[in-house]
């Protein structure tokens, strides 16, 4: 899983030094995944818990594919890792912004669970 997510540098070397240094690598979107934002209210609202590790394991599980937890700022924010799909219109935009091209992720690295990352 790290290989590839590191591909999603140009220069993968570049993401395995960030997760070295700091635990969080700063990975473009667009180009290998995009990333849907979906605010944490709505998330431990929806399905009715409150631990967000619980939380994004459940996530994970549901959608079938990698999701970030940043409780950093306002409450806390998942992103849920996506196909790319340059062009198509997003019908979730309003709720759950999709990230793609010209946006950066701070992905950390496999298996950290606390900050940073």
């Amino acid at each position: 899983m790290s290989d590839w997510l590191a591909h999603a540098q140009r220069a993968i070397e570049q993401a395995r030094r960030e997760w070295a240094d700091t635990g969080v690598a700063l990975l473009p979107l667009g180009r290998r995944f995009d990333a849907a934002r979906l605010p944490a209210q709505l998330i431990l609202a929806t399905v009715g818990m409150c631990d967000p590790l619980e939380v994004t394991e459940r996530l994970h599980r549901f959608l079938n594919g990698p999701v970030l937890f940043d409780g950093r700022l306002m409450g806390g924010t998942f992103y849920a890792l996506m196909r790319p799909s340059p062009g198509q219109p997003w019908k979730h935009q309003a709720a759950a912004p999709r990230l793609s091209t010209g946006t950066y992720l701070g992905v950390p690295k496999i298996g950290r669970t606390k900050p940073p990352g």
